[in-house]
């Protein structure tokens, strides 16, 4: 099977056919991941496949949300000073990344 998906992997690029490449290489992979039991609002364990599907449908669908452009309020006056200069320092914001 290998070797007559490499000819196929040959004639075709993998960005044309990347879901049968990721077919193939989920196949060959000796790991699998799956979703571990998720707690309820009320602090319950849940492992039923099902359940855990609506969980997070429900935490993603809360999260990622599209906002209307009418609720999305406007600035109307500049307050305060234009920012010109600022310095970042990437030491300050890896440990602050490191800390969190």
């Amino acid at each position: 099977m290998a070797q007559i998906f490499k000819k196929f992997l040959g004639r075709k690029r993998v960005k044309e056919d990347s879901k049968s490449f990721y077919a193939y290489a989920r196949s060959r992979s000796k790991s699998k991941v799956n979703v571990g039991s998720l707690t309820d609002s009320s602090n319950e364990l849940i492992s039923e496949p099902k359940v855990k599907v609506e969980i997070l449908n429900d935490f993603f669908a809360h999260v990622f949300t599209v906002e209307k452009e009418t609720d999305i309020p406007l600035l109307d006056t500049f307050l305060g000073d234009k920012l010109v200069n600022f310095k970042v320092d990437t030491g300050i914001i890896k440990s602050k990344h490191i800390e969190s």
